[in-house]
């Protein structure tokens, strides 16, 4: 029986390797943590506190999108220098909530796109791009260059 066993272990090995060199393969979807999956509601708490829920959608979305994409989460809270245990935080919180995910960093990859709730679409014209970056409203602060409608305000600004 331990024959068995040894040989079901490895070929559950393979096909864990072969699984993630499929993975390896997808265009990567790089979604923000902090105000695109967790909603941030009561603010900046500390690297490893992430108290509130996820916004609202976030985890059917991005477990829709995990057979298309790569999904990395970035955050300054996995920087482990300047904040640890925060990667292993946000790993935690994302297990917790069922979302899934193949890799959490602090530096935003080179992606096929990026989700972020503080960024603006570049449409290859600078004069609008200055007039959406003077006019830039976060999401909770009300309408938007996106249009997107406003939703309660966190406690505090992001730290980012």
């Amino acid at each position: 029986m331990p024959e068995v066993d040894q040989e079901i272990a490895l070929l559950e090995q393979e096909e864990a390797k072969k699984w993630n060199e499929r993975r390896k393969k997808l265009p990567i979807l790089a979604l923000d943590f902090d105000g695109v999956i967790h909603s941030y509601v009561s603010g900046w708490k500390g690297a490893t506190e992430i108290p509130d829920p996820p916004v609202e959608g976030a985890a059917l979305a991005i477990a829709c999108l995990f057979d298309a994409y790569r999904i990395v989460i970035f955050s300054a809270r996995a920087d482990e220098i300047a904040n640890p245990g925060g990667r292993h935080a946000i790993a935690a919180w994302l297990a917790m909530c069922g979302i899934p995910f193949d890799d959490i960093t602090a530096i935003k990859p080179p992606a096929f796109l990026l989700v972020d709730d503080r960024a603006i679409c570049f449409a290859g014209h600078w004069a609008d791009t200055m007039k959406s970056i003077r006019e830039f409203r976060h999401y909770f602060q009300g309408e938007h260059g996106c249009g997107a409608p406003a939703v309660a305000a966190p406690n505090s600004e992001p730290q980012r």
